[in-house]
């Protein structure tokens, strides 16, 4: 997710480790998913980590993976992410694939704009604890 400072947010993973999810930041000129943005085209890569612009990250556990496709995120020509499936294997995606996931950006540029991705996350996310007379909260 392109966050205000203009950096890309690990926002949800199916597959990466979850404690990388929000924590995990990349800027828009970092990386093979910070390439995805750049361009409304896809990113494929069968050897993501001979790509010159990977940037490996240890904290999502995403070395197992090693295919990427990355499509940007677009509503009315502006880039609010990037969507990006992996996989184990050492493959290309088809065209079918890049079609499929492109049309799934869509819909989830919608839910975007419409805060109704903010709304799930909210309702997936657990509550932060609350202080009461002996817990102390440490800012992030």
């Amino acid at each position: 997710m392109l966050r205000v400072d203009s950096t890309l947010e690990l926002y949800a993973s199916e597959g990466l480790n979850r404690e990388a999810v929000h924590q995990t930041v990349l800027r828009q000129d970092e990386g093979l998913v910070a390439s995805s943005p750049a361009r409304p085209t896809r990113s494929i890569c069968r050897k993501r980590r001979n790509h010159p612009a990977f940037s490996f990250r240890p904290e999502t556990g995403e070395e197992i993976y090693h295919s990427f496709l990355g499509v940007p995120v677009l509503r009315a020509g502006n880039t609010l992410g990037v969507l990006v499936v992996q996989n184990r294997a050492r493959r290309t995606y088809s065209e079918e694939e890049e079609e499929a996931l492109q049309t799934t950006a869509m819909v989830l540029a919608e839910m975007i704009a419409s805060g109704e991705l903010s709304a799930l996350a909210r309702r997936a996310r657990p509550s932060p604890p609350r202080a009461g007379p002996c817990t102390s909260l440490a800012p992030r």
